[in-house]
């Protein structure tokens, strides 16, 4: 392959062996729209079991009360994110519409909004 030919090649492949070098996007709301576009403030979800846990979002935590006799206020954790939620004996896990629910004890339960 003469010079020509291989330093097209190299520049047309540039941009591809670049791009996998960057950070995939992160999941932001629309311009002028808030994050609670993403996870509405209060949120009902019918779990495994016949069970169901409502949700208020306060931003940096969330107010838990489910069926099973549960009332508790859990942090994010890590802080500053908004999909995991816990503290000693609970977690709460959001991914879309869908909630996986821990409490140490009983057994866990997939939910859905």
């Amino acid at each position: 392959m003469d010079r020509q030919k291989s330093g097209v090649l190299l520049a047309s492949l540039a941009p591809m062996l670049l791009s996998a070098c960057v950070a995939a996007p992160t999941r932001t709301a629309p311009a002028g729209a808030s994050s609670a576009a993403l996870q509405p403030r209060y949120a009902s979800f019918r779990c495994d079991g016949n069970s169901e846990i409502n949700l208020e979002d306060f931003g940096t935590s969330v107010h838990v009360i489910d069926s099973r006799g549960v009332d508790v206020v859990l942090p994010a954790s890590p802080p500053a994110q908004k999909s995991r939620y816990g503290e000693p004996g609970y977690a709460l896990v959001l991914e879309g519409r869908k909630a996986l629910w821990m409490v140490s004890g009983k057994r866990p339960v997939n939910c859905v909004m």
